[in-house]
């Protein structure tokens, strides 16, 4: 399990098990109720994972990730291609770094450590 558990308080997943699942099932309100099958709950009320949680925790690891989450998803569906992906992974990026933590230069950033430097002046509705 990776160390990025440890960021998220009352929970028991590994965000790369949560990736590799959406791709199978399909939809985070499928891994959901996977986890809760499981007996993968909120440790602090015993109830499944939000979609929210799963999501966020799954897109900060993606951004962190990419090589790694890429060759999860192209291992399980290849027919993704390497620019879709690359819009995808920068459509998540803005999301985490700039809509949430509200910081668009640490996008830039790691649009540059991506070798994504043709996004760095991405707009949300440019590509998604």
């Amino acid at each position: 399990m990776s160390n990025f558990m440890r960021t998220w308080k009352h929970t028991n997943f590994d965000p790369e098990e949560i990736w590799s699942l959406m791709i199978e099932l399909g939809s985070f309100y499928k891994v959901s109720g996977n986890l809760a099958e499981r007996g993968i709950l909120n440790l602090k009320n015993g109830l499944p994972l939000t979609n929210f949680i799963l999501q966020r925790a799954t897109w900060k690891w993606i951004i962190s990730n990419p090589e790694k989450a890429y060759e999860i998803l192209h291992e399980k569906a290849p027919t993704m291609s390497k620019e879709y992906w690359e819009q995808f992974l920068v459509s998540k990026a803005y999301t985490i770094l700039v809509t949430v933590n509200h910081n668009r230069e640490n996008f830039k950033k790691w649009c540059k450590a991506n070798n994504l430097n043709d996004y760095a002046e991405y707009r949300k509705s440019k590509y998604f």
